[in-house]
């Protein structure tokens, strides 16, 4: 009973009540002694588990697993050959289950002790010892697998080489019989060690595999030959990956030297062919790669002559018609992008692939081919300057589709506005504008036609339609006539909008998305009231669809209130757009209110625009008001184990309200939001101590707050940010970054300025000394440019030196300075910035007043 409503899907709950009911009487059995095969137990706690797992009550199906699990246990401990497959395969299943829910840990459990029971067997049951084999090699490879998704690639490899030392014992006894699973095991412990990057060991494992195939092959050549090939390919593709192709071109010449005597030996097998040509490709391709084209090219043709030979053969005259026609193509192709010059071969290949199919009996199918074909040969010519030729061929493609389409448009309609549209474009490349216009109209009043006559006998008509109807709008409007471009996208719009009247469900995005291109071409012409009612239109489209379904399409409200928002404070209609504003913003609160996962984004940039405006309008509190609501937001958002997107927008809102309050001169308030930003920045640097995006920021916000803190004199409160961003930009010079370590040098000497002023001389010439260091490391890495910024390092450290009569040390930086200004003047980069300086301000000392940021530091140094 319980079975039976397990399998009528509609009846799961009666079915979970049937099943505890036989548990119940199952564990009455067991207690009283009247059973102890386990199997009376546990077929009904699997029913339950599984009518408990379809009803996602995976708690309470996991308890009854796990039941089931202990009583299968105990029973193998019992009699391990009579139950060890059962408790084993029992726990693939659980296994399959905990993966859904990616409890990786629980399910590495259960795959170890599944491996450890088919161990037990393979090595117990003699007569059985091949069955559990395959079990057992099977189990390894799924733990060997989970293993590598967890990373743990060593265990996982040693499993894999006890399946590859089994199958190599059972194929030495057997080879016919286990060939297949000791060639499987081989390749995925090859694909395994090219993935961890162990690519000389996984070449091994390919070597082998080919050898066996070798010698299976020898024995009986038709039978294995595939397996035989696809090794050499899976080798020679492996000692490609390895840049040693010549080794690799000789498992090519193999491969081919196969295919070649089979393709003699039976030559009505159409399979050896079609295995001998892709042989011929790959070794072509391999040839190009070393650039050996000529010998490549005799490949390419070789398979060409194949399935001409093949198709002179068929009596039919169009068996084989396909294949020819795709060698011809790749070898015009591979002629075409030689490095010698084959175009007039290249050429004649295209022609008679076109030619071929010209006198193909033709199925349905075979104008796609035909017509590929010659947009192939146009394409190529026309590519050779060839222009007219390839017009011809262009034409032939278009009509061949209007003839077709005559007999039945309905079927052909794409086909033949498709050709229309490349046909117009081609003419446009041209300059044959007139031409080309024609070719566009045609297309949109093929569509417009079938719409007149049925709307609803294609369902990608109107997209179709107004595709062609903005490409003819665009070629018009490049003519500069306006006028005629607006009629065609116009006449899309009310294809849309009759669609959307009848159902606004369905077609008021695609209106929607007609009248913004109307309007953006309206603006661009500067026809702004009719473009403004373009979009209010918008807006008015997508209002009646949420009053229609409250729930529905406000992200799609708000969009169009931001969009006529825009419009509005660009025509200077500052009160109108902050109405559309306000309404954006109370809809996007009601988003977030509804979903408090969802929306943030809308919402905060509905404000973030809503700010900017009255900001402009010089109402800084009442745009403060709504600053303060976009860090509220984020605020909400960023909480402890919460995605660092959220933490990013708050730092953002956090700057943007202390600049604001800055503005304002509500200095308090600012600095209360800066300690903040610094704080976020510290928390994701905890987070992802690994990424230097995050210590960018705290970098930046570290700077920010320094220098608001000199603003109001707290030098000493200032001081220690700035020795907290020294710390940080240190960590990001570790990794290698240019641009930080030129700004590590100049914090560095703006910190040792600040210890100056507080009398400490010493640690200030510390920082000194290290900020000349970083200079040095600069230049020696070849950032030359930065020759400048160590002189003046070296010159301040000089005077700080000759301050406290250290002037030992001091006359040896300074000789230091010397040379590297010796090397400045030696520079001919350098010299050129000299005598562009003097150009502009007069020569020598003059040029000590120089101000300007690309020569003053050059002035410096003439002063000097």
């Amino acid at each position: 009973m319980v079975e039976y409503l397990y399998h009528d899907y509609s009846r799961f709950e009666e079915c979970l009540k049937y099943a505890k009911e036989a548990i119940e009487i199952a564990r009455e059995s067991v207690m009283r002694g009247r059973t102890t095969y386990p199997s009376d137990l546990t077929r009904p706690l699997l029913t339950m588990s599984a009518s408990l797992f379809t009803l996602e009550r995976e708690d309470e199906a996991f308890e009854s697993w796990h039941e089931e699990l202990v009583l299968w246990r105990g029973a193998f401990d019992q009699d391990p050959t009579k139950h060890g497959a059962t408790l084993a395969h029992l726990l693939k299943m659980m296994t399959n289950d905990l993966r859904k829910l990616k409890d990786d840990l629980k399910v590495l459990e259960y795959r170890r002790e599944a491996v450890d029971i088919w161990r037990v067997l393979a090595k117990r049951d003699l007569v059985g010892c091949v069955k559990h084999s395959f079990e057992l090699t099977d189990s390894l490879g799924e733990l060997a697998n989970h293993l590598s998704r967890l990373r743990l690639h060593d265990e996982a490899i040693e499993l894999r080489r006890e399946a590859v030392d089994i199958w190599r014992g059972l194929a030495q006894e057997e080879p016919a019989k286990h060939h297949f699973k000791l060639t499987d095991c081989l390749r995925e412990m090859a694909n395994h060690l090219s993935e961890i990057g162990h690519d000389n060991e996984a070449l091994e494992y390919r070597r082998e595999a080919v050898v066996f195939w070798q010698r299976v092959a020898e024995q009986d050549p038709d039978k294995h030959i595939f397996e035989l090939a696809d090794s050499l390919k899976e080798m020679a593709d492996h000692l490609s990956g390895l840049n040693r192709d010549d080794e690799a071109l000789e498992y090519r010449h193999e491969a081919v030297r196969l295919w070649r005597n089979l393709a003699k030996q039976d030559p009505s097998k159409d399979s050896f062919d079609l295995d001998l040509t892709r042989s011929l490709r790959e070794i072509g391709d391999h040839l190009s790669k070393l650039k050996c084209d000529d010998e490549a090219l005799e490949y390419r043709r070789e398979a060409v002559e194949v399935w001409q030979s093949r198709a002179g053969q068929d009596t039919s005259g169009n068996k084989h018609h396909f294949e020819l026609i795709d060698s011809m193509r790749q070898t015009s192709n591979r002629l075409s992008n030689s490095t010698l010059t084959h175009d007039d071969e290249s050429l004649e290949h295209r022609g008679e692939t076109v030619e071929v199919w010209r006198g193909f009996k033709h199925d349905p199918s075979d104008p796609h081919i035909f017509t590929l074909s010659l947009k192939d040969m146009a394409n190529y010519l026309s590519g050779h300057q060839r222009h007219e030729e390839a017009l011809g061929c262009r034409r032939q493609v278009v009509e061949t589709w209007r003839g077709l389409a005559n007999e039945n448009l309905t079927e052909h309609i794409y086909e033949l506005t498709d050709s229309l549209t490349d046909m117009a474009h081609h003419l446009s490349q041209l300059q044959h504008d007139n031409e080309a216009l024609e070719y566009r109209r045609e297309a949109v009043e093929i569509w417009r036609g079938l719409l007149n006559r049925d709307p609803t006998i294609n369902s990608n008509a109107p997209v179709w339609f107004t595709d062609s109807s903005t490409e003819i709008a665009n070629h018009l409007f490049k003519l500069k006539r306006d006028d005629e471009a607006l009629g065609y996208m116009s006449g899309a719009v009310e294809v849309w909008r009759g669609l959307a009247e009848q159902d606004p469900t369905t077609y008021t995005f695609e209106f929607t998305n007609a009248l913004g291109d109307l309007e953006k071409c309206l603006s661009n012409l500067q026809r702004e009231s009719e473009a403004l009612e373009c979009l209010v239109e918008i807006v008015e489209a997508w209002r009646g669809l949420v009053k229609q379904d409250p729930t529905c399409h406000n992200f799609e409200l708000v969009g169009s209130l931001r969009d006529i928002a825009n419009r509005l404070s660009q025509l200077k209609r500052d009160d109108d757009a902050l109405g559309y504003r306000r309404e954006a913003v109370n809809i996007g609160r009601k988003l977030v209110i509804e979903d408090p996962t969802e929306h943030h984004f809308e919402l905060t940039d509905s404000l973030r625009e809503i700010t900017n405006h009255l900001l402009q309008l010089q109402r800084d509190n009442e745009a403060l008001e709504y600053r303060l609501e976009i860090v509220k937001v984020w605020r909400g958002l960023a909480k402890p184990n919460a995605a660092t997107k959220y933490f990013f927008e708050l730092l953002e809102s956090l700057r943007e309200a202390a600049e604001h309050f800055s503005q304002l001169q509500r200095d308090e308030e600012a600095l209360k939001y800066r300690r903040e930003a610094v704080e976020v920045c510290r928390d994701l640097v905890k987070q992802e101590p690994n990424r230097d995006h995050t210590r960018f920021e705290l970098r930046d916000s570290l700077s920010e707050i320094t220098d608001h803190l000199i603003q109001l004199n707290r030098d000493d409160e200032a001081l220690e940010y700035r020795c907290e961003r020294v710390e940080v930009l240190r960590g990001l010079v570790e990794g290698d970054s240019t641009e930080d370590g030129a700004l590590l040098a100049h914090s560095l000497e703006e910190l040792a300025d600040d210890l100056l002023k507080a009398e400490k001389h010493a640690e200030a010439l510390g920082y000194r000394r290290e900020a000349v260091e970083v200079w040095r490391n600069l230049i020696q890495r070849g950032d030359t440019v930065h020759r400048l910024e160590l002189t003046k390092s070296l010159r301040i450290l000089v005077d700080h030196l000759s301050q406290l009569s250290r002037d030992a040390e001091a006359l040896k930086y300074q000789d230091e300075e010397t040379e590297v200004n010796r090397l400045l003047l030696s520079d001919d980069a350098f010299q050129s910035q000299i005598a562009r300086a003097q150009s502009l301000h007069g020569n020598g000392l003059a040029l000590a007043a120089v101000e300007t940021s690309n020569e003053a530091p050059i002035t410096e140094t003439l002063v000097h």
